[in-house]
Formats: structure tokens, sequence, C-alpha cells
């Protein structure tokens, strides 16, 4: 039989060390280990949240949607249907009397009535279009009064 080699008082003293060094680093590992553990736990807990609210959430847009089906065949069996439409009227601004005045030229009413400001072309010939020793276009003498000043915007 062999004896066992004996060892010097350093060498068990760095064996020594080296085992508190790894049992050192052990726990480290393993409170590292918790501290994922336990962050995993607590995301995990909000995701459960989460997905509770979805549920309830899922399942009061599945109430609402049956009731409305509901509505809708009873609304269907009774031979009714209401349906409600909200009108929004806007509020139309109501012109000046000298603009009206100006729209009309003896019994001919502007077919631009409603623009503002200068007609599209006011250099046009106003008998171009219209045949020999007719009178011009209601909108062409507009033309003409805005050039001489008195349009319907002063």
């Amino acid at each position: 039989m062999a004896a066992a080699p004996v060892q010097s008082p350093t060498t068990l003293l760095q064996l020594l060390s080296q085992l508190e060094d790894a049992a050192c680093e052990d726990e480290r590992q393993n409170q590292s280990l918790r501290e994922i553990s336990i962050d995993l736990q607590s995301r995990a807990d909000i995701a459960l949240e989460q997905l509770d609210q979805c549920r309830a959430s899922f399942a009061a847009n599945e109430e609402s949607r049956d009731q409305l089906r509901g509505d809708i065949m009873n609304d269907q069996e009774g031979g009714t249907a209401v349906v409600s439409i909200e009108v929004k009227q806007e509020e139309t601004p109501i012109p000046d009397a000298s603009y009206a005045a100006n729209l009309t030229i003896g019994s001919e009413t502007c077919p631009y009535e409603g623009q503002r400001g200068p007609p599209p072309n006011p250099n046009l010939n106003p008998y171009r279009g219209r045949g020999r020793g007719m009178s011009p276009h209601p909108h062409q003498m507009l033309s003409a009064a805005w050039e001489h000043g008195n349009g319907y915007e002063q």
C-alpha cells in the first residue's frame, strides 16, 4: 500500500482559500439567479394581470355585441328599425344688401352668385360669343362695375 502524500500547511491554506473563493462565487451566482427569478416572477404577474384585463374587456365586448345583435334581431322581427342620425348644420353668413344688389342686373341673376372677389377674367370682350348686337353677359357687366370701383366688395 502506498501512503498518501503529505502536503504542506501552505498548500492546505491555498486549497482552503480556493474553496472559499468558489463558495463565494457560487453564492454570487445564486444571488444573481434569485434576482433574475424575482424579476421574471414580477413580469409574469404583470403579464397575467394584463391578460385578465384583456379577457374581461373581450367578455364585455362580446356581451355588448350580443346585446346589439339581439336588438337588431328584435327590430327585424318587429318590422321596424330605429336609426339615429345626427345632422350638423353650419350657419351660412348672410351677405349685406349692396352685395345682393350688385348680383342682380335687370331681371337676370349672375350665375356666379356667392363668389367673392373679382370675376375670373375681367379683360374678356363682353360681346365675345354672344352674337352681334346682343347685350353683354350679366357677369361681364359686373366685371365692368368692378373695374370702375363700384363692385360688390369695396
